[in-house]
């Protein structure tokens, strides 16, 4: 497998690629192409293999100092190999190199594996919130 990396909206095929994943991991779908027009800067990144996206993340700046982690999914039979956790270090590695001070990300509790690869990573809890999600946070 290979990591691919676009800083700003991907080509097209990579986008429908990832549309076409997350529909198949999510239920709720969501405006990837106006969130990634109007972030400042983002990272998208695509885990593949023979042509195929088997993962995604997408990040971007969300307020001065902060990069938001906003999207992430990976085939099941994949996220135990630590692709995951690599496509999450490449966001750490990211956001400190273009100068951001802090990461954060906002997760289901539905999905406490990530919980804990994203704890072990160094982030904290900073909120629980009132829609069923914890919101987390990386000091960089």
């Amino acid at each position: 497998m290979q990591i691919e990396k676009y800083e700003g909206m991907p080509p097209s095929e990579v986008l429908q690629g990832i549309l076409y994943l997350h529909a198949q991991l999510f239920e709720k779908m969501e405006p990837m192409h106006q969130t990634l027009e109007q972030a400042e800067a983002s990272l998208v990144q695509v885990a593949r293999e023979e042509g195929k996206i088997l993962g995604y993340d997408i990040s971007y700046a969300k307020d001065e100092g902060v990069w938001y982690s906003w999207l992430n999914g990976m085939e099941e039979a994949f996220e135990d190999d630590g692709w995951r956790s690599r496509l999450v270090g490449n966001v750490l590695i990211h956001a400190r190199e273009q100068g951001y001070q802090v990461v954060q990300t906002k997760l289901a509790h539905q999905y406490p594996e990530f919980i804990d690869m994203l704890q072990a990573a160094g982030f904290q809890v900073k909120e629980e919130l009132p829609d069923e999600r914890i919101w987390l946070e990386k000091k960089l």
